[in-house]
């Protein structure tokens, strides 16, 4: 593949995601996400955060709503670029815990959570409880593509 059949495929996608969301309040935002994670300097980042989604698309807390709906669709089998995944972190820890979707919907169907190392209850477990985005299989392969034809 060339470069310029991975420039195309990236306009298309940028295609489709303006036409899926054309007319809504997040197109813009979920562009810019496009736009950042098909960008060379993102390619180091294992995942993201939403902090970091607000910092690449100059969004303050009002633009929130929307941030989440862009990142809604890109982690839709419609778009995925993106995965979401939890992670747990408190003051005792030095390193986050990766937690599975199912004990995430546990805690909020039920309100209990068990801390992922101690099994101790967290009653306060929605200030520990973090979504983390990781680029999907497909934007792990559209990365390689451009990688291949820079070398």
């Amino acid at each position: 593949m060339k470069l310029i059949g991975v420039q195309s495929i990236f306009q298309d996608y940028q295609s489709h995601i303006q036409e899926q969301l054309s007319g809504r309040p997040e197109l813009s935002i979920c562009l810019k996400i496009f736009s950042y994670l098909t960008s060379l300097e993102s390619f180091k980042l294992q995942y993201v955060t939403y902090g970091t989604l607000m910092q690449i698309t100059n969004s303050d807390s009002d633009h929130f709503p929307e941030l989440v709906k862009a990142t809604d669709f890109l982690t839709t089998p419609n778009a995925h670029l993106l995965d979401m995944y939890f992670e747990y972190c408190d003051e005792s820890m030095e390193d986050p815990e990766p937690i599975d979707n199912r004990s995430v919907h546990k805690a909020l169907s039920k309100g209990e959570f068990y801390h992922p190392l101690s099994g101790e209850t967290i009653y306060n477990f929605s200030n520990y409880i973090y979504p983390v985005f990781r680029p999907s299989t497909k934007l792990v392969e559209f990365r390689h593509n451009i990688i291949s034809e820079c070398k």
